[in-house]
This record gives C-alpha cells, sequence and structure tokens, in this order.
C-alpha cells in the first residue's frame, strides 16, 4: 500500500477498512479528514478532526490546520473528484495543506465523472508529479505523450495514465473503463442534405456561434440514423442515460417504443 493513495470503492464500509488497514502500515501522528457534510457520520469513530467541505476555508479550520498539521499527518479527503467543481479557494486550500503532508489518502467512487481530466485534481493533491502537469487546463488539453513502449500517445489515453497512476491508485470493483464504448454511425444522404440546409439557415439567423454550433449539434443528435444505431445497440431493460434533458423526448420515445429500455436523464 503507497502513503499516497487514490482508493476507489462504492463502499463505505471498505473505506473504514482501507483506513484501518492504512494506520496498521504506517504512523500517522493525527488525522484530518475532509468531506460532505453528509459523511461526517461515517468517521465519527476514527480520532481526527473533520471538516465539511462548506466549511473548508473557515478561518478558524485554518488556524486548527496550521498549527497541527506536520509532515506525519494523515490528510483523507473524500469526495476528491468533486473538487473540479470548486472555486478555486478550496482547490488551492487543499494543495497547499497536502505538500508537507507524507500520508494521504484521496477517496471516491469512481476515477472520474465524464472523461478522464476528471482525475486530475486527486492525483494533483497526492503529488503533481505523479501526472506531470501543473493545472487542470493543461493537463485537458490531452497533449501527445511518449509512452514507455516509445509509441505516441494522448494524455488521457487509459494506457497512458495507468503508466503513471499504477502505484498510486486502487479501485476495488472492476470494469470501470471498460464499461465505455464508442459507437460511430453516419448519418444519411438525406439527413446530410438537411444539415446542409440548417447550416446555411443558421449562419444566416444567428450572429453567435455558440447558438449556430448549437443548431447543428441538436440535429446531429437526433437523427434517425442516430437512433437505428442504437437500436442495434441496446437490448430490452437496459438503462439509457442522456446527458441533456431535451434529447431525451425523441430518443427515449422511440427506444421506449421499439424496446421498452428504461430511460434516465440529467
Amino acid at each position: 500500500m503507497n502513503r499516497r493513495t487514490f482508493f476507489v470503492s462504492k463502499s463505505d464500509e471498505n473505506k473504514l477498512i482501507f483506513i484501518e488497514n492504512y494506520l496498521n502500515e504506517y504512523s500517522a501522528s493525527n488525522i484530518f479528514i475532509i468531506c460532505e457534510d453528509n459523511k461526517k457520520h461515517l468517521y465519527s469513530n476514527i480520532n481526527a478532526f473533520i471538516v465539511g467541505f462548506k466549511d473548508l476555508n473557515k478561518s478558524e479550520n485554518w488556524i486548527r490546520f496550521v498549527n497541527d498539521i506536520n509532515k506525519n499527518t494523515l490528510l483523507i479527503v473524500d469526495n476528491v473528484v468533486k473538487f473540479m467543481f470548486f472555486g478555486d479557494g478550496k482547490k488551492k486550500y487543499i494543495k497547499e495543506l497536502s505538500q508537507s503532508i507524507n500520508y494521504k489518502i484521496m477517496f471516491d467512487v469512481v476515477p472520474f465523472f465524464t472523461e478522464p481530466y476528471e482525475m486530475f485534481y486527486p492525483f494533483w493533491f497526492l503529488g503533481k508529479e505523479i501526472l506531470g502537469y501543473n493545472n487542470l487546463q493543461s493537463f485537458k488539453s490531452n497533449h501527445f505523450e511518449e509512452k514507455n513502449s516509445g509509441d505516441i500517445g494522448r494524455a488521457h489515453d487509459f494506457d497512458v495514465i495507468y503508466e503513471k497512476v499504477k502505484d498510486y491508485y486502487i479501485q476495488d470493483y472492476d470494469c470501470f473503463f471498460n464499461e465505455r464504448r464508442i459507437v460511430n454511425w453516419s448519418m444519411s444522404d438525406d439527413e446530410i442534405e438537411t444539415y446542409n440546409h440548417k447550416k446555411g439557415t443558421a449562419l444566416d439567423e444567428y450572429d453567435n456561434p455558440i447558438k449556430i454550433i448549437t443548431v447543428f449539434s441538436d440535429y446531429t443528435n437526433l437523427c434517425e440514423s442516430k437512433i437505428n444505431k442504437l437500436d442495434e445497440i441496446f437490448k430490452s431493460g437496459d438503462a439509457v442515460v442522456l446527458n441533456y434533458m431535451p434529447y431525451h423526448k425523441k430518443i427515449n420515445r422511440h427506444l421506449i417504443e421499439s424496446l421498452h429500455i428504461y430511460h434516465f436523464t440529467n
């Protein structure tokens, strides 16, 4: 077990067991835990100073951190991937705290929510040298990198990430990465003709480039050819998660009618 670890688990019980095993291996002088307010009770039996996310920047907590944290402190951050949604103040706060600490555990239920770049903060807090990037925007750009094999890949390629994080990452369930599948599809000739017509209309109708792109995206996301491709993939009883509410009306209606698929929208 590495003294700096990102432990991914869907089980609160497994997180507590992990902490117990960690403390059996490493002798921390004291423990600081940062988590959601509704998670504080989970750690109530641990002799630790527990701070909720919303109280992270309060002066009394900062004073406690500065006075009591030392190089042998164990810092635990739960729901750490969520930090990508927080302001710079909270992220800078944890980064500054973590730099001089030898013992660090990051927890979450998934390594990232939608895209691999969201793994940045857990490993940034553990040590910026792990991923090799100083800020999120740089890592998010998905630069070319040379793999250990000498081949060229991208920063977000799973094999590139694996080589960097394998000594710092533990996941107690299978198949997170393998659940993702990219499906290629092509518009029909009629759809391409309609798309080109919409392109001309949108360029004449809108001055805002974001609105123009949205018109194109909305059409391509609702093409019959795309829905028909989904028919080939999904089976009756599958769950379909769509990340944009307006898309669900047409796609879900088609899928429900043809396959009786359960649907969820975000």
